[in-house]
């Protein structure tokens, strides 16, 4: 069974991903581990089933800070009517990155809202925790921006250029795609930058599709102007309603200099966005 984590501060934000993550776990026999992470001097990591007398957190005010979070977490079950949701309250010390700290929960997959845990430890990053954790986490990250009442997905496209690790990544996730029963929709913009005829491009997909065993996969070839446009104008004239985006994780003097892709899409679209970190740069 995989683990989804969602990282929560219990705001609006944070209850779209939570109610999202339990639309998905029901479609893919997943399990959710939602966290909250306060800032201390000594790393622990506090469960549901740790009772408030036992901890042993320090200084005192990190202490009511992490009991108050375990009632939050407690209304929140019976706000999601939902017994089943683990949940970890985590003292994380100073420079430890969320990325870091879904690595240690062992998550398989992340849903975040777009504001969730903004400002925490702001001064030591740039820009909010999502787009950190776009360029950090080695698993997925799913982006959610607007209130789903289900999470639900009937058409999806994952942009590709054709790099070998993109199939790699859609062997990995193959099974979400399963559990909602559809095709996932291989998508190449061609710019003038980037031409190569139709030919040669699904000789390539096929290839890639055989070595991996991908099932239900099929390929589109997008004419644009830019790659990022090509995406953006896809979704639009196809009512796609999930993206999936490798990203390269830059950081840096390399980011300025290197536009995001994947950012561009997640800041222009409302819908569910699935970044990768493509680890073989």
């Amino acid at each position: 069974m995989r683990n989804i984590c969602v990282p929560t501060d219990f705001s609006d934000m944070a209850d779209q991903a939570v109610g999202s993550a339990i639309s998905l776990a029901e479609k893919i026999n997943a399990k959710i581990t939602l966290f909250h992470i306060i800032a201390g001097e000594e790393f622990a990591i506090i469960t549901k089933h740790d009772l408030a007398e036992n901890l042993k957190v320090s200084p005192l005010s990190v202490l009511n800070e992490v009991i108050e979070t375990q009632n939050k977490f407690k209304l929140y079950q019976n706000k999601f009517n939902n017994d089943d949701i683990s949940w970890v309250v985590v003292v994380a010390v100073d420079n430890q990155s969320v990325a870091e700290v879904v690595e240690i929960l062992k998550a398989d997959l992340v849903i975040s809202g777009t504001t969730v845990i903004n400002g925490y430890w702001d001064d030591q990053l740039i820009g909010d925790n999502t787009r950190i954790m776009i360029k950090k986490c080695k698993i997925p990250v799913i982006t959610i921006k607007e209130a789903q009442s289900k999470f639900n997905i009937s058409k999806a496209v994952f942009a590709t250029n054709f790099k070998e690790t993109h199939f790699e990544m859609i062997k990995s996730i193959e099974y979400i795609f399963q559990g909602f029963g559809i095709q996932l929709n291989v998508l190449y913009v061609a710019t003038p930058d980037s031409f190569a005829t139709t030919r040669k491009l699904t000789k390539v997909f096929e290839a890639m599709k055989n070595k991996y065993d991908l099932k239900n996969v099929f390929l589109t070839i997008y004419n644009d102007t830019s790659k990022g446009e090509g995406i953006l104008h896809f979704v639009e004239d196809y009512e796609i309603d999930f993206v999936v985006m490798p990203t390269q994780g830059r950081t840096g003097i390399d980011y300025f200099l290197n536009s995001s892709i994947a950012e561009q899409v997640l800041d222009e679209v409302n819908i569910p966005v699935m970044t990768i970190l493509n680890k073989l740069q």
